[in-house]
């Protein structure tokens, strides 16, 4: 009978015994398996076959396919010597029957393919950290349960081990109350396994060191933390290695050519967005507009919201498909349900990222929604500083001065008094980099009047003149720093940004000049 159910598989325990089985989502049908508690719910029976197992490990895998039922019944290899024997395993380690799972749920998903991570960087680096702490705060947990088993007794153990059994079948029920999307499960899992292998290892050592001292008690504690540490980092390690591979199949594999080609890699990868794009082009290559809408809306619903870079990516080949297909209604559509499902401010600037892109060409069209998305930005977020920057940069590379100096006056107006100085030093970048230089001068003069002693306005200054090739600006710009009555620290601060300028861009008599103009400092300031 069925177990529990994953959106990876279904676990089965072996009638007549303790045996638990997992049969992963790619063995429970010949068809595309979207939701797995469709198959088999859990207490149903379910006819599978074995087809591979570890003694060793105290682990089976099975298959719910027709036609791998009919050929067998049994691995090759797998007897009822074996069953026995994985039976009398399974009754040797009661306390790790919990545990065990669990390392079938991973060893499942690293064997039989299921992606467990982005494969694009960014979105690697934030499972990456996630499942570290994750993991943290399961090391923490068992730390708390390893003081409690040390404690009680061998009753009190058998009552953990049921609250343990308790605790993976709540897991199991909350996984699908995540609004029609299934969780990857994967920081759940991982977090009972931590929790289980911990009480196994409080119940060996409070057993063997009833009679030990308090100093032995506190050695043993400081080697099971070394142990679950070291386990941890193995399992991370284990975890890229199979994140590495899936990424260089995908990328090795032969381009596919066929839609039965991408389904295959879609079964393979369900939650990879690049395979959904690339499937998305095939289709749209064909003139297919309608079936590339259909597996975008499909990509979006069998990805879980843990996936959100994926879906994110989804949501831009769509907003990309509707801009070059579609109407504008069916676009700003599109682009509203985008807005609901994701980071709004994200959805913006992917937006603009779209038509404006596009308005480059000279199209009118886009270039007037390019304005409308732009207006519609800054009044949803008035008092972010990045979406008016955003704006005045489209006007600016319009040759739009007016209104730029008409929307940099708004951006001050609207935004709080504490923002106004760095508006005005963003603008002035701006001016300079895709304006007049002379006008981006005047504004950092008129900024710094009024903040004389602000060195961080003076050092963006000096950058702006020396990324530009103005190197006898930015040199006459440090000597006027060094002029002014500045704190010490700060006089010795742009002393060492005047000699690393010189060192680079200067000659050795200038670094030497420098040098001398910082003696002469210290002289008039402390006579000495």
């Amino acid at each position: 009978a069925v177990k529990s159910t994953q959106s990876y598989g279904l676990f089965v325990q072996i009638a007549n015994s303790d045996l638990v089985g997992m049969a992963h989502i790619s063995e429970l049908s010949k068809k595309f398996v979207g939701d797995v508690s469709a198959i088999a719910a859990t207490g149903q029976p379910v006819k599978c076959v074995v087809t591979k197992t570890d003694t060793s490990k105290n682990k089976l895998w099975l298959s719910l396919m027709p036609e791998k039922i009919e050929a067998g019944s049994w691995a090759d290899g797998f007897s009822d010597e074996t069953l026995v024997e994985l039976q009398k395993a399974s009754g040797m380690m009661e306390q790790d029957d919990a545990e065990a799972q669990t390392d079938e749920d991973e060893d499942g998903q690293q064997d039989l393919g299921v992606n467990l991570a982005d494969l694009d960087e960014e979105s690697s680096d934030s499972e990456s950290e996630d499942s570290e702490g994750v993991e943290e705060e399961a090391s923490s947990d068992a730390d708390g349960v390893d003081e409690e088993a040390e404690e009680s007794s061998d009753s009190e153990e058998e009552n953990s081990e049921s609250e343990s059994d308790s605790d993976s079948s709540s897991m199991d029920s909350d996984d699908d109350v995540t609004d029609g999307y299934q969780w990857e499960g994967f920081a759940e899992t991982t977090t009972t396994a931590e929790n289980q292998d911990s009480d196994q290892d409080s119940s060996d050592e409070s057993d063997d060191n009833d009679s030990s001292d308090e100093s032995e008690e506190e050695g043993d504690e400081s080697q099971r933390q070394a142990e679950r540490k070291k386990r941890q980092r193995a399992k991370r390690s284990k975890e890229l290695e199979v994140r590495q591979a899936e990424e260089a199949a995908l990328h090795g594999a032969e381009n596919p050519t066929s839609k039965d080609d991408f389904e295959k890699l879609l079964i393979e990868n369900p939650s990879n967005s690049r395979v959904w794009v690339q499937y998305m082009a095939f289709t749209l290559s064909m003139a297919e507009i309608e079936s590339a809408r259909a597996l975008a809306e499909r990509a979006l619903k069998s990805m879980g919201l843990a996936d959100e870079s994926e879906r994110f990516n989804v949501w831009v080949a769509l907003l990309n498909l509707e801009n070059m297909y579609g109407t504008k209604e069916s676009l700003m559509a599109t682009f509203k349900k985008f807005r609901s499902q994701a980071d709004e401010k994200k959805a913006f600037a992917a937006m603009l990222d779209i038509v404006e892109s596009l308005a480059e060409n000279g199209d009118d069209q886009q270039i007037e929604l390019a304005y409308e998305i732009h207006r519609a930005n800054t009044k949803r977020f008035p008092m972010s500083l990045k979406v008016w920057e955003r704006f005045a940069k489209w006007r600016l590379t319009r040759s739009e001065i007016d209104q730029f100096k008409e929307l940099m006056q708004r951006t001050l107006n609207v935004l709080p008094k504490r923002k106004h100085i760095k508006a005005a030093t963003r603008f002035a970048l701006l001016e300079f980099n895709h304006g007049s230089a002379e006008r981006a001068r005047t504004m950092m003069e008129n900024v710094l009047s009024q903040n004389p002693r602000r060195t961080d306005l003076w050092g963006v200054y000096v950058d702006m003149e020396v990324k530009h090739g103005e190197l006898e600006r930015a040199r006459a710009l440090f000597q006027r720093i060094v002029s002014l009555p500045l704190k010490p620290r700060q006089v010795k601060m742009m002393l060492k940004r005047f000699i690393d300028f010189e060192r680079k861009h200067g000659t050795p008599d200038g670094v030497q000049e420098v040098i001398e103009t910082g003696r002469r400092y210290v002289q008039d300031k402390y006579g000495a």
